[in-house]
């Protein structure tokens, strides 16, 4: 059986450097944004900027070091995607994407409404079910509204997008399965994600208790 300092260590070895992980991609982030209003057009400028400022919300609302990571990595992997072509180059790229996205959106939105109390925190007395509903439900909603954006992106900015009903059809359905993934993990680890927003100035509470 590991002691108490031990584990404590353990668990804020990781968050440490889930924070770094999660810094450093703002930071390339910004960098991006800064050597494409230079080098870019205003579509793909526009798109790193909003990127970038993106990146911010996790942050922002202080949320959990781990979940805080995957948000800024998914995210800045999707920008970078469409800059590079890879929906156009690699076949089923776009799903893969669309289905790590939303996951980790839509779980970052769930601890952001719990930390206002719009519900309660993972592993506080919720229902499994409920966190996996309102997960899959914030999810969907980020997945109609991706593909919104890049139906106006497409239309008054850029052709390079690529919009239709299937593929529109497809992003959503992946992002869906993410979204609930996401719930499900939510869930069943909540004591580990439930660390809502709010709970400090680097997203950990103030102090662990761990059973024997």
């Amino acid at each position: 059986m590991r002691s108490l300092p031990e584990v404590s260590s353990r668990r804020g070895n990781s968050r440490g450097t889930s924070r770094w992980i999660a810094d450093a991609v703002r930071l390339l982030a910004l960098l991006s944004a800064v050597v494409g209003a230079f080098s870019l057009g205003f579509p793909q400028t526009f798109g790193l900027a909003i990127m970038a400022l993106g990146l911010l919300f996790s942050r922002m609302f202080r949320l959990p070091a781990p979940v805080d990571a995957v948000f800024c990595t998914t995210i800045f992997v999707a920008t970078w995607s469409g800059m590079l072509g890879l929906y156009r180059t690699v076949p089923s790229w776009d799903l893969v994407v669309h289905f790590a996205t939303i996951g980790a959106v839509s779980a970052a939105l769930y601890l952001v409404v719990a930390g206002w109390n719009v519900t309660r925190e993972p592993g506080s007395g919720t229902p499994a079910r409920a966190v996996v509903i309102l997960t899959f439900s914030l999810g969907m909603t980020v997945a109609v509204l991706w593909e919104f954006g890049e139906w106006i992106a497409h239309r008054y900015f850029t052709d390079v997008i690529i919009v239709g009903y299937d593929d529109s059809m497809g992003d959503m359905a992946v992002g869906g399965v993410g979204a609930a993934l996401a719930g499900f993990v939510l869930a069943y680890r909540g004591g580990a994600a439930g660390e809502t927003a709010g709970h400090g100035p680097s997203g950990e509470p103030a102090a662990e208790q761990v059973a024997p």
